[in-house]
């Protein structure tokens, strides 16, 4: 696609750079013009022997450019280059885990701003011989709390498989997560199907799933005004059942809005990045192990929209202590949930517009930026 072999991608990495790996690169080399000096000159070297020995016509600020940075460009190789010959022990029993040593890990955790490991690992009350500064902050105590949660999680997998809601009793509230494809509908505003769906019967205490459930059904228990709907971005949820010809009613607490109100300076929501915020876990951890041979084994009987059910679960009853605590809940029930549906209704019902017209416009404007574009490249004398 670029022309270059994928061992070029290091040249390319040392001239354009990489901010997300830290790699500076050249200033004002960006993607095309790396490529286009690559393809002609293979590697740096040749590049700057061209260079010095003046035998290629380079613009002037990009000839500047070159000798300027010609340090940072083969520091950024280095920096790009993957090392084949780490100094490591050859030797499995070196790779044995152990137990940490807390107080140094305090100290390297402390050293490098970890900040958010500290209280991750509750070594925020650590002293340097390993005590805790606190004598009722145990930690055989914060041991057994996490062991509580980390056995409810991963009990939260065997699901209790259900083949239709009769006889069932939900009483006045139970927490749902809609399990979903990809759809092959373009039509659609929500392109997913829905395949099942998991819920927590508060009555009984257990975490069922239904797996392609019957479109009736789902409409008599999410239209039911009695019932309480927990659960989480149930804004794309309330679109993609009304897409099903079934309206959410009742929406009593969404997960995602909850931890916005109680933030909303962050901006990261997702089920994965809320767990590691408000319950200090990783989601990957508990998901059941995919097979990716024939020689591997299935997590059988495990299902991973249990897990989500127990940690929209979990935030639930700690959220709403919080916005009772920051007197947000007021804001948090009149305004956010019934905001919900009048979202969910403007999406759904969209506005009509001229398709063609729509699209002749954004070509107009695409033509527009990439001259402009190149018009500003030329009077820089260079891309960024």
């Amino acid at each position: 696609e670029m022309g270059l072999a994928p061992k070029d991608l290091i040249e390319l990495k040392a001239l354009m750079g990489d901010s997300s790996d830290e790699i500076p690169g050249c200033k004002g080399v960006g993607p095309k013009t790396a490529t286009t000096l690559l393809q002609k000159y293979k590697t740096i070297e040749n590049l700057y022997d061209a260079l010095e020995k003046g035998e290629d016509e380079f613009k002037p600020k990009l000839r500047d450019n070159l000798i300027e940075n010609k340090d940072l460009i083969f520091l950024s190789r280095e920096l790009g280059r993957i090392k084949l010959n780490a100094n490591i022990s050859d030797n499995i029993e070196d790779f044995k885990y152990t137990d940490w040593k807390n107080a140094n890990v305090k100290k390297q955790f402390e050293k490098y701003s970890f900040k958010r490991f500290i209280e991750k690992y509750h070594l925020k009350e650590l002293t340097d011989n390993g005590n805790y500064k606190n004598p009722f902050v145990d930690d055989n105590d914060i041991k057994s709390e996490e062991d509580t949660l980390d056995k409810e999680l991963k009990n939260s997998l065997f699901v209790e498989n259900i083949s239709s809601f009769d006889n069932i009793n939900l009483g006045d509230k139970f927490i749902f997560y809609l399990d979903t494809k990809p759809s092959e509908d373009d039509e659609k505003i929500i392109k997913k199907d829905i395949i099942g769906i998991g819920f927590y019967n508060f009555n009984t205490g257990k975490i069922c799933y239904y797996k392609n459930p019957k479109n009736e059904e789902l409409k008599k228990i999410l239209e039911d005004k009695s019932i309480e709907k927990i659960g989480y971005n149930l804004s794309e949820d309330y679109v993609l059942l009304r897409e099903n010809n079934i309206k959410l009613e009742n929406i009593k607490y969404d997960a995602e809005v909850a931890c916005y109100d109680l933030n909303p300076t962050n901006v990261k929501h997702s089920l994965k990045e809320i767990a590691e915020q408000y319950l200090n876990i990783d989601i990957e951890e508990y998901l059941p192990e995919k097979q990716i041979n024939l020689f591997e084994s299935l997590d059988e009987g495990k299902n991973e929209v249990g897990l989500y059910v127990c940690i929209i679960k979990k935030i639930y009853e700690y959220t709403i202590e919080k916005l009772k605590k920051d007197n947000s809940i007021k804001l948090f029930d009149e305004i956010e949930m019934p905001l919900i549906k009048v979202l969910g209704d403007m999406q759904f019902e969209g506005m009509q517009v001229d398709k063609n017209e729509l699209v002749n416009f954004g070509t107009k404007l695409k033509q527009r930026i990439e001259k402009l574009t190149s018009e500003i490249y030329e009077l820089a004398g260079e891309e960024f």
